[in-house]
């Protein structure tokens, strides 16, 4: 058995599709690092095979028979870790002579107790199959031996086929950190953006005819009784970091504003946990990546009025029937939306030096647990059980939503903007350490907040509607229409919002 560890990157899109220049970057780059006669290119073609139910992916197993230069290798990787592009995952790898694997080939104790071998062995079909060229350096960095991979080609399933364009970093021998610091260098002089994508996941997804989409709403960290405020802290910064970077993915391949606002989420609740857990993790260890995050959310200042103008110019939810009647003002909002995105250049973003070396410092940080480091660090704190402090936590942030929220004051729109961020952060509190509690209590009690929030956009929407047709003298009954949609939603955001504060909450019960 080996341990494949390695970072992944991909190539950004706007980046010529001819692999020359970047082989000669990347050769100029490692003059002084690579070994001796050492690099290579190759064509490598590789088919991937599953059961008709796909009982090895329901394993988290990912099976492939490799063919180059007339050596054929059947590998089989097994379940493992990947952390912002970070990707640990052990594997076996076997010679065979077919372009056909064979499972009894492959260590026994491998496989889950429930599997049928012989079973898994008859039921084997090609899948898809990627077919690329790759372009190898094998390098001496940081007394570590690390190889440098760059893959252009396609993955192909039946009639269909997408790009493969990347470059993976793996440690053969030594120190994990070689690979950090070769990761900055390489997005020193590069548009990369380190992904969790793999090409068997890819593969998968073109077999199946599936497109990439944002999540029905991200869920709560996984926590348990022994879990200890450290380990529930790292599981918030992987958790957030996985969402943000599924949504990335999401974006890029689908150019919906929602996918960014759900990649925001993931980066809100990364910033919410240096927040809630800053007495066991010195605040000094995390200010520069509140810092940098928060450069990020204000690149993205720009997205809730981006949003407000599509719900209005795609005539969805409540605007659905009215918004149809005065087409050139849809065709104004689409405009107008078009011209805010067209401002953002997006996808140059995501592939930035600050933006990839940002994500590549905090995998880097929580690797090495670094904020032990620092002399303010008390391990009794670190050690010490969530579900001790569990209830403290949540009842904290509830006062805050309480005193901003008082049961006995009338809210109007505006109330509700200025208390926004407060209630955003309270429910990330309640993701951080939900699953703590009984499921169906903690949804429950969620439920109305979230319908809040969802109100709240909406009346970012009618703010927005109603100041331009009072700035444009527009439609006086569609203002009319406009104010009373406020109104009235008001009003039920009122009913739940007295009820939501009145009920108990479910870290009392």
């Amino acid at each position: 058995m080996e341990t494949e560890i390695e970072l992944k990157f991909f190539i950004a899109p706007f980046v010529d599709n001819d692999p020359a220049p970047i082989t000669l970057a990347i050769d100029e780059l490692v003059a002084d690092i690579a070994i001796e006669k050492a690099k290579s290119c190759k064509r490598l073609v590789n088919t991937y095979f599953e059961t008709p139910d796909q009982l090895l992916r329901s394993y988290d197993f990912g099976l492939r028979v490799r063919a180059v230069d007339g050596y054929t290798e059947q590998t089989i990787k097994t379940a493992g870790t990947v952390i912002g592009g970070l990707h640990k995952r052990p594997e076996y790898n076997v010679e065979i002579n077919s372009m056909r694997p064979d499972l009894s080939l492959f260590p026994a104790d491998i496989w889950p107790e429930h599997a049928h071998v012989s079973h898994l062995q008859e039921q084997l079909k090609p899948l898809f199959t990627t077919n690329f060229r790759r372009t190898k350096w094998e390098l001496e960095h940081e007394n570590s031996h690390v190889e440098l991979v760059m893959d252009f080609g396609e993955v192909e399933a039946g009639d269909e086929s997408v790009a493969i364009r990347e470059i993976e970093i793996e440690l053969v021998d030594g120190d994990v950190r070689a690979l950090f610091s070769l990761a900055k260098r390489l997005t020193d002089i590069l548009p990369l953006r380190l992904s969790n994508d793999s090409k068997a996941a890819r593969g998968y997804r073109l077999y199946a005819n599936q497109l990439l989409k944002n999540k029905s709403g991200i869920t709560p960290v996984k926590a348990f009784s022994d879990t200890t405020i450290e380990q529930c802290f790292i599981n918030t910064i992987q958790h957030g970091l996985s969402y943000w970077q599924t949504h990335e993915e999401v974006y890029l391949a689908n150019g919906k504003l929602s996918s960014l606002a759900e990649m925001l989420t993931g980066i809100e609740l990364i910033k919410h946990a240096f927040s809630l857990f800053s007495k066991a993790i010195p605040k000094q260890s995390t200010q520069y990546f509140v810092d940098e995050l928060d450069k990020i959310c204000q690149a993205f200042a720009w997205l809730p009025q981006a949003n407000a103008l599509h719900q209005l110019a795609a005539c969805k939810g409540a605007f659905k029937k009215r918004m149809t009647n005065y087409p050139e003002l849809v065709s104004e909002f689409s405009q107008q939306k078009a011209a805010i995105v067209s401002t953002n250049d997006i996808e140059q973003l995501l592939h930035s030096k600050a933006y990839s070396q940002l994500i590549i410092d905090l995998v880097k940080w929580l690797y090495e647990k670094a904020w032990r480091c620092y002399n303010d660090t008390v391990e009794a704190n670190l050690n010490s059980l969530l579900i001790e402090q569990v209830d403290t936590l949540q009842q904290q942030s509830w006062q805050s939503v309480k005193q901003d929220m008082p049961i006995n004051q009338a809210f109007t729109a505006e109330h509700y903007f200025a208390t926004e961020a407060n209630l955003r952060h309270s429910l990330m509190t309640g993701l951080c350490v939900g699953q703590l509690y009984s499921e169906e209590h903690w949804q429950v009690f969620r439920a109305p907040w979230l319908d809040i929030l969802q109100g709240i956009n909406e009346l970012h929407t009618y703010k927005l509607l109603a100041n331009y047709l009072v700035k444009n003298q527009g439609d006086k009954k569609l203002l009319k229409w406009c104010n009373n949609k406020t109104d009235t939603l008001i009003s039920v955001m009122e009913r739940s919002r007295i009820s939501a504060l009145d009920s108990t909450p479910y870290w009392l019960e």
